[in-house]
């Protein structure tokens, strides 16, 4: 565990969502010492199982849902996929760096757009050595507000011309969460939230 109130409240925020993965915030540790504590799940080590049994449990969580937050993180980094240069450079990064310039611009639309899309993916001819990409922006809510779906058009505008000798961008395709096909799912990469980071694989 480690304390990260040093951090800002945006930062904090990231973390709290689940946006950035190897932290995971323990809630109600702070009832105990004072402090924004979190689990950095970049570290892992094995502890002697009669060591932790005699152990005082301290509670990290107000809740059950709260402590499922645990095994989706450590899911996701299990099984996140690894992605070729072509597309980090292209894509992740510029649209990582894309939506930390709209933070420090325009905190409310970057709130909304943050909140609006609730997973993003892409349909790529390869993970590894992509020549084609379509972005695809996932939603748990009824529509995306108008000022989101032009961001996001403006943003992949950007990334198309910027990328149109490496990579062939299509874009962006918005679908509900509740509307989409299991199948049409399963045949995209789900990339979680547009935050998170990828390995270069």
């Amino acid at each position: 565990m480690v304390d990260l109130a040093h951090l800002d409240g945006g930062q904090r925020g990231h973390i709290s969502n689940g946006n950035m993965v190897h932290f995971v915030h323990l809630p109600a540790l702070h009832l105990h010492a004072p402090g924004f504590w979190v689990a950095d799940l970049r570290f892992d080590q094995p502890v002697e199982k009669s060591w932790l049994a005699r152990q005082h449990p301290v509670q990290a969580f107000g809740s059950e849902t709260e402590q499922e937050v645990v095994g989706e993180a450590l899911s996701w980094l299990r099984r996140r996929p690894a992605m070729g240069s072509a597309f980090i450079d292209h894509v992740q990064q510029p649209v990582n760096d894309a939506l930390e310039s709209l933070r420090r611009s325009d905190k409310a639309l970057w709130k909304t757009v943050d909140r609006e899309i609730a997973e993003w993916a892409v349909n790529c001819d390869s993970r590894l050595e992509p020549t084609h990409a379509k972005i695809v922006l996932l939603s748990a809510v009824e529509a995306p507000s108008s000022e989101c779906v032009r961001w996001w058009r403006e943003t992949v505008d950007r990334l198309r011309a910027s990328a149109e000798k490496t990579l062939i961008i299509a874009g962006p395709e918005f679908q509900r969460l509740d509307v989409i096909t299991v199948t049409e799912y399963r045949e995209l990469t789900v990339l979680g939230k547009p935050h998170r980071s990828l390995s270069k694989g």
